[in-house]
């Protein structure tokens, strides 16, 4: 496939939350969303609900803090996408061997947005080998978004446009898919 012809983008791939009741969060998951509770270490306590090892973690916080992961095609999807972020202002780093053991990936860059949400953009997620068995049938299938805050809506939508390589409002082919914008309305209170 040609560099150019699939969005930098594939999915939203986890959220890890702080909680500071991590073991009632961990019941929450698993009794009322019926999520298959998959690991335990480290403070940190991980779910699954689709064919990743891990989709939601729950932390109490010591050593870890909340963050959205976001997959990208691949290592040079994370190298075309650094080098836009640093170019239009943002910080970005590149996760330490340690950083992508604790998010379950082979590599990541570490940023935020313009509202100062932790984004983590990831390659190759850890796929579970094993099909997905919820604690109890309430119908979740995949992660599939995610609802996030903004203090800077312009900054924000800045941020989320260097990641594409297609528009976010034209139709793509195959199972890749850049999240769409046109939902996102907001008002400037300058």
């Amino acid at each position: 496939m040609k560099q150019d012809s699939h969005p930098l983008v594939v999915s939203v791939c986890y959220v890890r939350l702080l909680a500071s009741e991590l073991h009632a969060s961990a019941r929450f998951a698993a009794d009322i969303f019926g999520l298959q509770r998959v690991a335990e270490k480290n403070g940190e306590i991980s779910f699954r609900s689709d064919n990743r090892f891990r989709t939601l973690s729950f932390s109490d916080g010591l050593s870890q803090s909340s963050s959205i992961g976001i997959e990208v095609w691949d290592e040079q999807a994370l190298d075309q996408v650094e080098k836009r972020l640093s170019r239009n202002g943002f910080a970005v780093s590149r996760a330490t061997a340690h950083d992508c053991q604790l998010r379950y990936v082979q590599a990541a860059l570490l940023a935020s947005d313009g509202s100062g949400n932790s984004i983590d953009l990831v390659a190759r997620p850890t796929q579970s080998g094993r099909r997905y068995f919820p604690s109890r049938d309430a119908g979740i299938t995949q992660l599939h978004g995610v609802g996030m805050r903004s203090t800077d809506l312009d900054k924000d939508l800045q941020f989320w446009k260097e990641r594409r390589v297609a528009s976010p409002h034209r139709a793509l082919s195959g199972q890749a898919a850049w999240p769409s914008l046109r939902g996102i309305r907001g008002r400037n209170t300058r």
